[in-house]
């Protein structure tokens, strides 16, 4: 199915003005000329990415580090193999599964590796029936299976086709399928979580596949003024599929598309990112929000900069990042861990070699959400306070909304600053704050102490053995006092504002004596007199 847009989409800008911190970046750096192409998760604590040592002939490198970046080992397939690795995924048994091509016989054919946590190879598969003209990309399956796909030539057949395998948890062919798919290779692939799998093609199509490897829909793109390159694709636990990559017009920009996997566009257009150049996408990864991390380099003059771009599950822009360092970065690969942190990894070039790197960012989290009474008002000029890592203030807005910015990773608990406000719920903790928070909503907020009854028609105020009690026909700010028979303040019995409603004070423990109760609101004061035996 081919889908043409005539919509011309307009570039996004950045939404606030916090900007991610680089925690570390370091490069890895071997005495060879290594690229990094593939980067996955190894949680907790671990990261594991492949590429090639390009000296002499190429190796295909896997290595693991440690999320602070260090090295815990790194292997390289056989000399001579001229094998490059591409792509890879930890299983939760902390095995590894590596895809890439390896030509050590002249046509370039798919390499499939499994490791064991410790680097070990146990399991190394080739597919000689194809020469392979493309990267080859792997998804899981479940805990200890996967699939694989490759595109290329059939050399029995010679023609382009596309093959897939469904991988066992010891490396082993279970399933296998090739068809006639086109003359273009594969970008991605992901699972759904309702059965099957999608595959992301370049300039942008993509299918998806049942579990058997069948097909069951394809699905083509269009849109007029703009040329596509699909590089990246994954989908979130409602069976939303985002494809990433870059979109040239009069520039090359980031782009976002959305999906649902009956091949529903979701969007009216794709939404573009401008980063200041010629902006390359090649990378994109999901947090538990569905939150969009896409990740590529800049081209701007001689430089190529590392480049990373937010937006929320709607392709809004939440912000954008540019490390203008000295020299070429390209980045390949983007992991986002259970606690926010964000790992790029890729090669960067100062000189005449290429060194791996790997970057960790701590980035800013939006909290937001609003304030209201037992009436359902909005409280406006609300302060709410944070306290932990970090200790700050926020103030409500006129339609009782608010919202603050903060670093992930923290512990972090919000709550209201005034005392004697109750609401529900009391508070929120996060530990640590791992992605946006929205609609951290404080409702039903009652001033502790008073007991709230029906709707009155008209401010009254009364003082009797029972205790203080007022109403109110309208919301207001009203001010409860009790003033001494000289007319001095003896206490501050309520104060702020209360919604329409009958109210019910405590006695205040004064001194033995008379005292006058004063209750100010919407202009109007009424006075009672009060007498303490104490």
């Amino acid at each position: 199915m081919k889908k043409t847009m005539l919509f011309l989409t307009c570039l996004i800008v950045q939404a606030f003005a916090a900007s991610p911190m680089v925690i570390w970046q370091k490069a890895l750096d071997y005495g060879s000329n290594d690229k990094i192409h593939g980067m996955a998760m190894d949680w907790p604590g671990y990261l594991c990415y492949t590429g090639e040592s390009k000296d002499d002939s190429s190796r295909l490198i896997v290595a693991k580090i440690t999320t602070e970046g260090d090295t815990v080992w790194r292997k390289t397939y056989p000399e001579g193999s001229n094998a490059i690795g591409y792509d890879l995924h930890v299983f939760s048994n902390h095995k590894i599964a590596v895809v890439g091509t390896e030509a050590s016989t002249g046509n370039s054919r798919s390499l499939s590796l499994r490791y064991d946590l410790n680097g070990e190879l146990i399991k190394a598969l080739s597919t000689p029936a194809y020469a392979i003209d493309g990267p080859p990309v792997i998804a899981a399956r479940n805990e200890d299976s996967c699939y694989i796909g490759v595109w290329g030539e059939n050399l029995s057949g010679n023609d382009t086709k596309t093959a897939f395998y469904l991988l066992n948890a010891l490396g082993g062919v279970v399933l296998t399928n090739g068809y006639y798919s086109g003359y273009t290779p594969l970008s991605g692939m992901a699972i759904c979580s309702s059965g099957g799998v999608c595959i992301g093609r370049p300039p942008c199509s993509w299918e998806k596949m049942k579990n058997d490897l069948t097909g069951q829909g394809y699905h083509d793109y269009e849109e007029t003024g703009f040329v596509f390159n699909a590089t990246g694709v994954a989908i979130n636990d409602q069976n939303q599929v985002y494809f990433c990559g870059d979109a040239l017009k009069t520039v090359r920009d980031f782009f976002l598309f959305k999906w649902d996997t009956s091949g529903n566009f979701l969007w009216t257009a794709h939404k573009g990112y401008d980063l200041g150049g010629d902006d390359y996408c090649l990378d994109m990864s999901l947090d538990s929000a569905s939150d969009c991390y896409l990740a590529g380099y800049r081209i701007k003059g001689e430089e190529e900069d590392a480049a990373l771009v937010k937006t929320d599950s709607d392709g809004n822009l939440l912000w954008k990042w540019v490390d203008t360092l000295p020299g070429k970065q390209e980045i390949e690969a983007v992991e986002v861990d259970p606690e926010g942190y964000i790992y790029l990894a890729g090669s960067d070039n100062a000189g005449t070699n290429w060194n791996a790197f790997v970057i960790k960012i701590r980035q800013p989290l939006e909290i937001s959400g609003v304030v209201k009474d037992s009436t359902g008002k909005a409280m406006k000029n609300f302060t709410l306070l944070v306290s932990g890592d970090t200790t700050l203030e926020v103030t409500t807005d006129n339609e009782g909304r608010y919202n603050l910015v903060i670093y992930n990773g923290g512990n972090y608990t919000l709550r209201p600053k005034q005392s004697g406000w109750v609401f529900n719920p009391v508070q929120y903790t996060y530990s640590p704050l791992a992605h946006r928070m929205v609609n951290q909503d404080f409702l039903n907020g009652k001033w502790s102490g008073i007991e709230e009854h029906p709707i009155p028609s008209q401010l009254t105020l009364d003082v009797d053995d029972a205790g203080i009690r007022f109403s109110l026909p309208s919301s207001s700010y009203i001010r409860l006092v009790a003033y001494d028979v000289c007319g001095r303040q003896a206490a501050v019995l309520a104060q702020g504002t209360f919604g329409v409603g009958n109210y019910t004070v405590k006695k205040p423990e004064l001194e033995q004596g008379v005292y006058f109760v004063k209750l100010d609101a919407n202009n109007v004061a009424l006075c009672k007199k009060l007498i303490s035996l104490r």
